[in-house]
């Protein structure tokens, strides 16, 4: 009682009421109740705590330790318990509208009006369909807006007519990729001779494909210069999930969606700095 009288504190960790309270003037802040519980330069402590909590709620939930009451006031507040999916459908939605306007669920490339982070989950959501990781419910959305689950690969016949089509620059943007491999192959001694006398025969014909075909110094030091900028920042941060608004993590995402081009060794050297060769969702990243 003495205590009491002075305010003596005796917990030192604020009650359910108060980080409620908190969430509350986050709210009315950010518009939202979907707290980062990962440490940002621009977060406070009190932020990352607020996060933690937040956290704790939804699996409270789906424990089905919470109480009837408190999971009203959190709903008061437009609480997301399952942000995951939020977050899908969110990608979804925009899928959705550009299928509307293109007419196809395919977003090349060669759209550089298309929204980068989009075309980096529509490629996550084929991987998952290939691990088996994608829950029928959303197989069966995907699919109403005509969702190509297993890209066709081209021969390397039909490669090689697309190459002879080019009667000069630029190449489409994957060509050059095919043609890296071509030479890895070669260099391995892995490119039948038939295939290597197809392309001489081309590449007589027309002399500039030559110069694609070789592969040069500079080349080779501009991706061992991003390896060692990678390197650094996976030192410094444990992990190669470099933000794609920088040169690096634009690079960090080309190595993932040419994959099948990059040298053995490159992919070894990749995977010692513990590379992930998924695509990262919104929520990682």
């Amino acid at each position: 009682w003495l205590l009491e009288s002075i305010g003596f504190q005796f917990s030192i960790y604020p009650t359910w009421d108060e980080m409620y309270n908190q969430l509350k003037i986050y709210r009315e802040t950010n518009g939202h109740c979907c707290v980062p519980t990962t440490i940002k330069k621009s977060n406070s402590s009190s932020s990352t705590s607020l996060g933690r909590w937040v956290n704790n709620q939804r699996q409270a939930y789906k424990q089905h330790n919470l109480s009837e009451e408190r999971k009203q006031m959190l709903d008061a507040l437009g609480f997301d318990w399952y942000p995951s999916n939020t977050t899908w459908m969110n990608f979804y939605k925009a899928l959705k509208r550009y299928h509307a306007i293109e007419n196809t669920s395919y977003i090349s490339y060669k759209d550089r009006t298309a929204d980068p982070s989009l075309r980096l989950w529509v490629v996550t959501q084929r991987q998952f369909y290939k691990k088996g990781l994608l829950s029928s419910e959303r197989k069966q959305l995907l699919k109403e807006i005509g969702f190509e689950f297993q890209l066709k690969k081209k021969t390397w016949l039909e490669q090689y007519e697309a190459l002879q089509s080019f009667t000069q620059p630029p190449l489409s943007p994957s060509l050059p990729q095919w043609m890296k491999k071509q030479r890895y192959l070669k260099s391995k001694g892995c490119l039948s001779e038939q295939r290597q006398i197809l392309l001489n025969e081309l590449f007589e014909k027309q002399p500039w494909l030559k110069q694609q075909w070789n592969v040069t110094k500079k080349e080779k030091s501009t991706w061992m210069e991003q390896y060692t900028a990678l390197k650094k920042f996976q030192q410094e941060n444990w992990h190669c999930r470099v933000p794609y608004t920088s040169s690096l993590g634009r690079w960090v995402q080309k190595q993932r969606t040419m994959k099948d081009s990059l040298t053995v060794e490159q992919e070894r050297m990749l995977n010692e700095l513990g590379f992930q060769w998924s695509f990262p969702t919104a929520m990682e990243q």
